[in-house]
């Protein structure tokens, strides 16, 4: 999925807790393999309106439409 600074977005699993995308990091990967290195491994940083921030795989994250 696309994503955006500024875009909507929760936890699939606290979908009920709706923050806004302020950064997004790509991590690379510290283990090598035989066949080389696995992906680069992609986070959101998500504000909520309580001023927490929290750091979520791109995987398990929703976009809200809200």
């Amino acid at each position: 999925m696309l994503w955006r600074i500024g875009d909507k977005a929760s936890h699939y699993m606290a979908s009920n807790k709706i923050g806004k995308v302020i950064d997004i990091i790509y991590e690379k990967p510290t283990t090598w393999f035989a066949g080389g290195s696995p992906d680069v491994k992609t986070f959101l940083i998500v504000e909520y309106n309580t001023g927490e921030k929290v750091k979520i795989a791109t995987g398990d994250a929703i976009k809200n439409y809200e």
